[in-house]
């Protein structure tokens, strides 16, 4: 079997440094209104409460402003924060959206750093966030690129990046990046996808003591000082295509054999939902 344990414990470490940085060093501030478009959110049922343009397929019917508005209202149902913390959301998103033809960037920056930036460390949503960015798979990519990529050249597969975001309780959300690669050359040759599962253990929302939507799991007692972490990180590969008359069979071998160390991983892993 390929030596991953190594890399593996440095991409853990190097993703829960990520997550634990300051929020206004997050690069959610560049990254959610390229993202959201791509990102779907399950309620604890397994059913999707929420699907950006691209997984749903509303490109041309819904704008980057409705998909965050959206998601923002789902993700504060789901993790059943307070009234008051709903409505300080709602007030401070039309206060930076309400023109919707302005700079969406700046209309980003100014809503998340005034809503999230200054949020007490045990609110789940800003830590949440820092976990939907590009910073938070580059370890990730580097490790594949080193196990895989040097032997086996690979680039991105068009819109081949997706964000499963499973609210299985307020206290337990699992983070699942999907993304496909292609071999850069010859074309064609082979195609996998790789995954980057992130469970993350929250602290109870003081309201959270009941739930009304039958959806969204009772979360236990507040445990005192219990901050947001990350409980675990799992890189997998669970699919691949490899076409024979294109890649020497010595060369596919190697390849199913780097790509299978991943895939081996993915047993103690719940398989992430498809978009």
């Amino acid at each position: 079997m390929l030596e991953t344990g190594g890399g593996m414990e440095e991409v853990r470490q190097r993703i829960c440094r990520v997550v634990h940085e300051p929020f206004e060093r997050s690069s959610i501030f560049v990254d959610l209104n390229r993202f959201v478009r791509k990102i779907t959110v399950y309620n604890g049922l397994g059913e999707v409460a929420f699907a950006g343009a691209a997984v749903s397929g509303a490109a041309q019917e819904m704008s980057v402003v409705e998909q965050m508005r959206g998601f923002f209202t789902v993700m504060q149902r789901l993790l059943q924060l307070s009234g008051e913390e709903n409505a300080l959301t709602a007030s401070v998103f039309e206060k930076h959206f309400i023109r919707e033809k302005s700079d969406i960037q700046i209309n980003v920056r100014g809503f998340l750093n005034e809503r999230f930036a200054n949020a007490p460390a045990r609110h789940p949503l800003p830590f949440i966030l820092r976990t939907l960015t590009q910073a938070v798979i580059a370890p990730a990519v580097c490790e594949l690129k080193r196990n895989i990529g040097i032997d086996h050249p690979y680039k991105d597969w068009p819109s081949g990046w997706y964000i499963n975001i499973n609210v299985e309780s307020p206290t337990l959300v699992r983070i699942t990046h999907k993304k496909s690669e292609q071999a850069h050359y010859p074309a064609g040759a082979y195609k996998f996808t790789w995954y980057l599962s992130l469970t993350l253990a929250l602290p109870p929302s003081p309201s959270a003591a009941t739930a009304a939507d039958p959806a969204v799991a009772v979360a236990p007692p507040a445990t005192p000082q219990q901050d947001p972490r990350v409980a675990d990180v799992q890189l997998y590969v669970r699919e691949w295509e490899i076409a024979e008359d294109l890649y020497p069979p010595d060369k596919a071998a190697d390849l199913v054999h780097k790509l299978s160390a991943y895939r081996q991983q993915a047993a103690q892993t719940p398989p992430a939902p498809t978009h």
